[in-house]
């Protein structure tokens, strides 16, 4: 792996999508002048996908993504053409097109069902491969999925991995649109524990929190949900910065909830944060 690979994926695994998509820019210009340098160049090509995607420039990612593609032998390479398949699916999601992003979710598993791959990369795929299910409405099939995710994730890592907090993250999801509050709020705590239990903590538990905020306003406690909105916010600005659409998504719950108790003041704070006209004073 060449330096400048090397510090792009630093930079990613730290949050900073631009500066990342800066550098494998430069990796991938670099390796496009060497011949002998494919498989490099697929991976900056891969990459670069990445940081877009991260950066909600989905559209854009999936044009890396698909040349990414192009550019590996068809008989080659089976791994990493099944993970950039499932990325190429999940930029499709996030554009909007779910049709698509099931496409290339199922042509990613049809790889991978002509190989024998790991339990941790079989569960990466069920992942997505459930994510893109609820996304769909497929939440049979989506349960199903993430359900076994979590299955090969016990068994290989064990039960207070925080590589779990992902698809319980999911499946909460899966058992809220379900209308299975309990399940989903089982779900929600324990990937809030698994999080607490390891020092570095997971940079997706606000979600945990967000979607038990969620649940508890369904349930009709609203002071509790106020409490999840609010460590789901504090979380989020903490580990992605008060102006990613993540964060944003947060304080808005949050700024709702404390319109729902009355809290006008309070809601007002969040949105001058958003930079958003705040409410008027009753």
């Amino acid at each position: 792996m060449s330096l400048e690979l090397k510090l792009a994926q630093e930079l990613l695994q730290d949050h900073k999508y631009v500066e990342a998509e800066l550098v494998f820019r430069k990796a991938l210009k670099i390796a496009s002048q060497n011949p002998s340098s494919r498989l490099q160049i697929v991976e900056c090509l891969n990459f670069i996908g990445v940081s877009l995607h991260a950066q909600g420039k989905s559209k854009l990612a999936i044009e890396f993504f698909e040349k990414a593609l192009t550019s590996l032998p068809k008989n080659l390479y089976w791994k990493r053409r099944m993970k950039i398949l499932s990325n190429t699916a999940l930029a499709y999601a996030a554009a909007g097109e779910k049709a698509k992003a099931i496409t290339f979710i199922e042509k990613s598993i049809l790889v991978s069902s002509k190989h024998t791959i790991g339990a941790v990369e079989e569960s990466v795929l069920l992942n997505n491969f459930g994510q893109l299910l609820i996304d769909a409405n497929d939440l049979v099939r989506a349960e199903s999925a993430l359900t076994k995710s979590i299955q090969l994730r016990e068994k290989v890592m064990g039960s207070f991995s925080e590589q779990i907090i992902s698809p319980l993250i999911n499946l909460s999801l899966v058992y809220i649109k379900l209308g299975q509050l309990d399940e989903g709020e089982q779900c929600c705590k324990r990937a809030i524990s698994i999080s607490n239990k390891n020092e570095s903590g997971d940079d997706l538990v606000f979600s945990a929190w967000n979607n038990l905020g969620d649940i508890y306003v369904k349930k009709r406690n609203l002071d509790e949900a106020e409490n999840c909105f609010e460590r789901a916010y504090e979380i989020a600005e903490m580990r992605l910065g008060s102006m990613n659409p993540l964060t944003l998504k947060m304080a808005s719950n949050l700024a709702r909830i404390y319109e729902v108790n009355g809290k006008v003041w309070s809601a007002n704070q969040i949105f001058e944060r958003m930079h958003v006209s705040p409410l008027l004073e009753e």
